[in-house]
C-alpha cells in the first residue's frame, strides 16, 4: 500500500482545431496509453482516492487517476468505450455555459480563424504574425498565451477582434466538438464522475475574488442542479501557477469544493494541499517518450532563458551594466510592469520592534502575531536560546514585515522555528493584509541568510500558500473555522441558519434558564482577572484532566499574557454561572476587529444543560452587536465548531530542508509521528 497518487489528464481524444492530429490516431495513442497506465500501476477513482490520501489511509501500490477537462463530445463517443472496454474509472470536468451553448470555447475560436484565414499576415500587439499553414500553427500558442493574461471581458473583446481581423471562412461549429447537457447526462448514466471547471472557462486569477467566489458557487450550483449528483471536485481552467492565487484557494474552499485539482505536474501525497492537487496533462496522439522529451527541453530552453537574462541585467556577470529603462519609463508591449524593490532586511532583538510590531498585526486581526504575545512567550518558553527577529523596511523605512524566529535546536541538526509555536492559533510572518509579497520577499531573504537545516513554520494561513512562497513543502494540515458577520448581525446570522439549529439553541436557552439562576459574566477590571483565570483552569481541568491538556502546562504563560491583554483591551473571558455555581468559562481575545475563541473549560455536571453551547452562542452574539467582523473558533476542526459555521480557511505547517541529512531526518519525523507519535531523538517536535 502507498500514500501517493498520480492523476493524469486528457483535453481531447482526436484532433481538434487547438488539437490537432491525424484522423485515428488519437483513439490509437488514447488506448495505448490507458494500458501502459494500468500495467504500471492501479487505476483508482479520483474521489474516493482524494479522500483516503487527506485522511492518511494507504492506496493501492502506485494509485493513478483519470481525468478529462473542457467536455469534448469525442470524450464520450470516442474516450468512454475504450474506458469501458478495459474497466477504467475516470473523471470529467464540465463547463456549464459551453454544456448549454451560451459561451464558446475560445482557444478552438481563435485556432479555427487562423486555420480558415483568407489573409496572409496578422499585425498583433507588435508584431506581424504568419497566418495559416505551419506558420499560423506556430503562432497560436503566441496569441493564446497572451489572451490567457486577460480577464474574462477583455478577453472577449480581444478574441471578437482577432476573428474580425482575420477573416475566417465559414463557422467554427463548436456544438459538434463538445457536450451538451443530455452529453454530460449520459457520462452519469454510464458510471462516471463529473466535477466542475468553472462557469465559462474564465482563468480564475484573472478575476476580482467577488467574480472568482460568483463563479465557482455557479458552476456547482448548475451541475448538481442539471446532473441531480453532488460536485465536490473542481479542476482550475488552465490550471497553471500563474492561472489561480489565494483568493481562487479560498473561493473554491466558500463554494464547498473538497478539492481542487491544477496542471502543476507531480505525484500527491499526505502533504500535498487539498485546493492544489497536481496532475501530469497527457495529448493522445503522442507517447509519453516524446512528450517527456518535449518538457525536458522546454524546462532547458527555460532556464537558458532565465541565465541569459541574469547577465543582461548585470545579476551574474561582473562588471556589465544594468539595462536601462526606456526612455518613457512605461513597460513595452507584453512586459510586465517592473515589481517594487523588496524590503530592506534587518536583523534585531525582540524589543527593537516593541512600537511597530503589533500595528501590522492589528491589520491582520491576529492576536497572536503580537510583540506582546512573543516577547511573553518568550520569557516562558525562549530559555537559554537567542531569538532571530527579521524586520523588514520599505524605501521610507515604514516597517512592512517582521518575522520572529529562533534555533530552536542546534544538535543534530540546526532546527529554525517561529517564536510562539505550541500556543498560537496562527503563526507566520507578521504584515498587513496588502503586503503579503513583501513579507514573503522578506522571509525567503532572512532564511537564506541564517543559518540552519530544518525549517519548520507551523500555523500558517493556508490561503495564503506560504509554502509556494518559501519553497518549501506542507507537512501538516489542519482546520481553523471562521464564521464571517453578516451585516444584520445575529438575527441575519440565526436566519441564515436550518430551523433546527435555531430550534435547539432556544430550547437549551430556555431549559437553562427556566432550571437555574443564571448569570453571565465579562471580565473588564484588573482587580478580577486572577480570581478568573483561577476559575477557568479549573473547569479546564474538570473537564480534561491534568494530563489530557496542552493548555494547562502554560497556566503561568497564559496568567501573564492574559493580563497584558486586559491592559491593552484585547481579552474576552467569559464566566457562566449557575445558582452561583461556575459551569463554563471561554477565554479569547478581540483584536483588529476579529474576535478570537482560544480556550474553554466546563464543568461536565452541566453537560446535560448544553451551558458550554449556551455560552459559546452568547460570545458569538455579543460580538456581532459589538461591530466585529469576523468570529475565529481557532485551531482543530472539533465538531462543534462547525455547527456554527462551514467557512474553514485551515493552517498549514510547512518545512524545508538543507542537505541530504536534513531532508531525510525530516522525512523520518513527518511519517512517524501520525503513525506513532514516537520520538526520534531530539528532531522529534510538537506539531500540534
Amino acid at each position: 500500500m502507498t500514500d501517493r497518487l498520480l492523476i493524469v489528464a486528457w483535453h481531447n481524444v482526436e484532433g481538434t482545431w487547438h488539437y490537432p492530429a491525424d484522423p485515428g490516431a488519437g483513439v490509437a495513442g488514447f488506448e495505448r496509453q490507458l494500458r501502459r497506465l494500468d500495467r504500471l500501476g492501479t487505476v483508482v477513482p479520483l474521489e474516493p482516492a482524494l479522500r483516503q490520501l487527506t485522511t492518511g489511509q494507504p492506496l493501492p501500490p502506485r494509485a493513478i487517476a483519470l481525468t478529462f477537462d473542457d467536455g469534448y463530445r469525442d470524450n464520450l463517443e470516442v474516450g468512454v468505450p475504450v474506458l469501458e472496454r478495459l474497466g477504467l474509472p475516470a473523471t470529467f470536468f464540465l463547463v456549464p455555459g459551453i454544456l448549454s451553448g451560451t459561451v464558446g470555447p475560445w482557444w478552438e475560436t481563435v485556432a479555427w480563424a487562423l486555420a480558415h484565414s483568407s489573409r496572409a499576415t496578422l499585425d498583433w500587439e507588435g508584431r506581424t504574425l504568419a497566418v495559416g499553414g505551419p506558420a499560423g500553427r506556430r503562432a497560436l500558442p503566441w496569441l493564446t498565451e497572451r489572451l490567457k493574461r486577460c480577464d474574462q471581458a477583455a478577453r472577449g473583446r480581444a478574441v471578437a477582434e482577432l476573428v474580425e481581423r482575420l477573416e475566417p471562412d465559414g463557422e467554427p461549429g463548436h456544438r459538434r466538438l463538445f457536450l451538451d447537457w443530455d452529453g454530460a447526462r449520459e457520462l452519469r448514466r454510464r458510471g462516471f464522475s463529473v466535477g466542475a471547471h468553472s462557469t465559462d472557462h474564465a482563468i480564475l486569477a484573472r478575476e476580482s475574488p467577488a467574480a472568482q467566489l460568483q463563479d465557482l458557487v455557479e458552476s456547482r450550483r448548475r451541475l448538481e442542479a442539471e446532473l441531480g449528483v453532488p460536485v465536490d471536485v473542481l479542476a482550475y481552467p488552465n490550471g497553471s501557477r500563474a492561472d489561480y492565487d489565494a483568493a481562487t484557494v479560498d473561493a473554491a474552499r466558500r463554494a464547498g469544493y473538497a478539492h481542487a485539482l491544477t496542471a502543476r505536474s507531480g505525484w500527491n501525497s499526505r502533504a500535498t494541499p487539498l485546493f492544489e492537487v497536481r496532475r501530469v496533462v497527457l495529448e493522445s496522439q503522442r507517447g509519453f517518450t516524446d512528450m517527456g522529451a518535449e518538457r525536458l527541453a522546454t524546462k532547458a530552453a527555460a532556464v537558458g532563458r532565465t541565465a541569459v537574462a541574469r547577465t543582461a541585467v548585470g545579476r551574474t556577470a561582473v562588471g556589465r551594466p544594468r539595462r536601462r529603462p526606456a526612455a518613457t519609463g512605461q513597460p513595452g508591449p507584453g512586459r510586465r510592469r517592473p515589481t517594487p524593490p523588496p524590503p530592506r532586511l534587518d536583523l534585531c532583538g525582540l524589543d527593537d520592534l516593541a512600537g511597530e510590531w503589533t500595528g501590522l498585526a492589528a491589520a491582520a486581526g491576529n492576536p497572536f502575531g503580537t510583540w506582546e504575545w512573543a516577547s511573553c512567550w518568550w520569557r516562558h518558553h525562549g530559555g537559554d536560546r537567542r531569538p532571530l527577529v527579521a524586520a523588514g523596511r520599505s524605501a521610507d523605512g515604514r516597517l512592512v514585515a517582521a518575522l520572529p524566529l529562533y534555533l530552536w535546536a542546534t544538535r543534530p541538526l540546526r532546527v529554525l522555528r517561529f517564536i510562539g509555536h505550541g500556543a498560537g492559533d496562527q503563526l507566520g510572518p507578521v504584515h498587513a493584509p496588502g503586503d503579503r509579497d513583501a513579507a514573503a520577499a522578506l522571509a525567503r531573504q532572512a532564511l537564506a541568510r541564517l543559518g540552519w537545516d530544518v525549517f519548520v513554520g507551523e500555523q500558517l494561513p493556508a490561503r495564503a500558500l506560504w509554502s509556494d512562497l518559501l519553497g518549501s513543502r506542507v507537512i501538516r494540515r489542519e482546520g481553523s473555522p471562521v464564521l464571517a458577520a453578516p451585516s444584520g448581525g445575529w438575527p441575519e446570522y440565526l436566519a441564515g441558519r436550518s430551523a433546527n439549529f435555531r430550534q435547539q439553541l432556544g430550547r437549551r436557552e430556555r431549559n437553562l434558564a427556566r432550571r437555574h439562576r443564571v448569570e453571565l459574566r465579562l471580565v473588564q477590571e484588573p482587580g478580577e482577572l486572577p480570581e478568573a483565570m483561577d476559575r477557568l483552569f479549573e473547569l479546564h481541568r474538570l473537564r480534561w484532566g491534568d494530563t489530557g491538556s496542552a493548555f494547562l502546562p502554560r497556566e503561568a504563560f497564559h496568567r501573564e499574557f492574559a493580563a497584558t491583554a486586559l491592559a491593552r483591551g484585547w481579552l474576552r473571558l467569559w464566566l457562566l454561572e449557575l445558582d452561583g455555581r461556575p459551569a463554563a468559562a471561554w477565554y479569547g481575545f478581540r483584536f483588529g476587529g476579529v474576535e478570537h475563541y482560544y480556550q474553554s473549560g466546563r464543568d461536565p455536571a452541566f453537560d446535560p444543560r448544553s451551558a458550554a453551547f449556551v455560552l459559546l452562542a452568547h460570545t458569538i452574539r455579543a460580538a456581532f452587536d459589538d461591530g466585529v467582523t469576523e468570529y475565529r473558533f481557532g485551531r482543530g476542526q472539533d465538531p462543534y465548531k462547525y455547527r456554527f459555521t462551514d467557512q474553514d480557511p485551515g493552517l498549514e505547517t510547512v518545512a524545508a530542508t538543507r542537505g541530504p541529512v536534513a531532508a531525510a531526518a525530516l522525512g523520518a519525523a513527518v511519517h512517524a509521528y501520525p503513525l506513532a507519535k514516537r520520538r526520534l531523538g531530539r528532531l522529534r517536535w510538537e506539531l500540534t
